[in-house]
């Protein structure tokens, strides 16, 4: 994305409310805008990541590459199961450790692909309605 192309979807997206930001999301810094960081949030979708380690290295050098703009990360892969499952708090685990390497980080997401996995619906939860369903 060039910084031309930020500052448009920007503005266009603060058309609607000037209080809006931007989130744009890769796993490769070469694909985000080179300069542009005004109204930007820099999220990391990486997967298929060997290690903890590994992922934490990398999401640290996304953090350095955005900083001092705002980043955030996505993970809780299916493809990073093999090593996140042993974690005894997988969330807790790989969020402290993401904080303490990238200082700008300002979310942290699960991805939905395996959040059921870790936080189940309790006895009294409902899945939401189907489009049919007028019960109360």
């Amino acid at each position: 994305m060039t910084d031309a192309e930020a500052r448009a979807w920007l503005e266009a997206a603060r058309e609607h409310d000037p209080e809006y930001r931007l989130f744009l999301k890769h796993w490769e810094i070469g694909k985000m805008p080179p300069t542009e960081r005004k109204g930007l949030l820099f999220i990391d979708d990486s997967q298929i990541l060997p290690s903890l380690q590994a992922m934490v290295d990398e999401f640290a050098e996304w953090g350095r590459a955005f900083a001092p703009s705002p980043v955030a990360f996505q993970y809780g892969y299916p493809s990073d199961r093999p090593w996140w499952s042993k974690l005894d708090d997988p969330p807790g685990d790989i969020g402290r450790a993401i904080l303490d390497r990238a200082p700008n980080t300002e979310g942290l997401y699960w991805v939905d692909f395996t959040v059921l996995d870790l936080f189940p619906p309790g006895p009294g939860d409902r899945p939401p309605p189907d489009e049919g369903d007028v019960s109360p």
